[in-house]
């Protein structure tokens, strides 16, 4: 979050200024734009990033100083097609932000296809071991010195003991990547066949509503590591239930680790969100992010089947 901050104060977020924010976005952000900045006098229009021609409008009407996204997005998984809305956003002005904690420097760099900031929740797949807080923010080098300069006012400065297991982690992060993306595919695929499973989301199968976009943009089959799944018929006991049927997954509101890790957004991550809008981003009380591990494929899809069995 901290970093995220910085991000949209360095592109000039502010006072009587516009972000224009994708609305499947980390819950934290999504009331950090709508709740924190207004109080700095600016503003925010929360929209889905998906639909291009809509979002080409609303930069053409609203004329946002900065534009903000995930390329995978949290928690739903939609892909959304980064070259398209950079393009997009420059040819009318406005700074880019790309939240690349999902796709990670493993699947995409989106400084190649021309964002100007770059965020990353360090926590979570560059660090991979669940044990430090971090984030970053990266920039061109014309940024630098008012990006350096706003962390020195807002004072939001990494430990060097956190810097220290960032890069720790960092040693085996393609290794963990591999093993995690080979994971994820056969996981999501075997949900998708679930009796008991409505709805998988996954940029790695060719029911995810943005598989062309994803495999346009991700290399060589690799898809990341997190997806989304809804149970069907589940209520809020239902999903807890189910959560606490778990015997290697583990539920916890991070992702990113090598264990692999369970959340319900609607009680958790999103817990904010009045029902209206956690319907508007399409989070329901059923609605599982799944972060998947190293652990052996196998174990994982026999603790999903037994914990869905013993939940219904």
């Amino acid at each position: 979050m901290a970093a995220s901050h910085l991000a949209l104060l360095t592109a000039g977020a502010g006072k009587d200024e516009l972000i224009l924010c994708s609305s499947d976005v980390y819950g934290s952000v999504y009331t950090m734009v709508e709740n924190i900045f207004p109080h700095l006098g600016g503003r925010s229009v929360l929209m889905d990033f998906t639909d291009l021609d809509a979002l080409e409008d609303t930069i053409k009407r609203e004329r946002p100083a900065v534009v903000y996204f995930e390329v995978v997005t949290n928690p739903m998984t939609k892909v959304i097609d980064a070259p398209a809305v950079i393009d997009m956003a420059h040819r009318h002005g406005a700074a880019v932000i790309v939240d690349n904690t999902f796709t990670t420097p493993y699947l995409l760099k989106p400084f190649e296809m021309g964002a100007d900031f770059v965020t990353h929740s360090v926590s979570k797949f560059l660090a991979g071991h669940g044990d430090v807080l971090a984030g970053s923010v990266s920039c061109y080098r014309k940024d630098f010195d008012k990006l350096h300069d706003m962390l020195i006012q807002v004072g939001c400065t990494l430990g060097p003991n956190e810097a220290w297991l960032a890069l720790r982690g960092l040693k085996t992060f393609p290794l963990r990547m591999e093993r995690q993306c080979a994971n994820a595919i056969q996981v999501a695929t075997f949900l998708e066949n679930h009796p008991l499973i409505e709805k998988v989301r996954y940029a790695g199968l060719p029911s995810h509503p943005q598989y062309g976009t994803a495999t346009r943009m991700l290399p060589d089959g690799r898809y990341g590591a997190m997806l989304n799944f809804d149970i069907a018929d589940c209520d809020k006991d239902k999903a807890f239930r189910f959560l606490d049927s778990l015997k290697i997954i583990l539920p916890a509101t991070t992702l990113g680790d090598i264990y692999s890790l369970i959340v319900n957004p609607a009680r958790t991550t999103h817990h904010w969100l009045s029902d209206e809008e956690l319907a508007r981003v399409g989070i329901s009380p059923g609605t599982f992010r799944m972060s998947v591990g190293i652990e052996n494929v196998e174990d994982l899809k026999e603790d999903l089947d037994q914990a869905l069995t013993a939940c219904q």
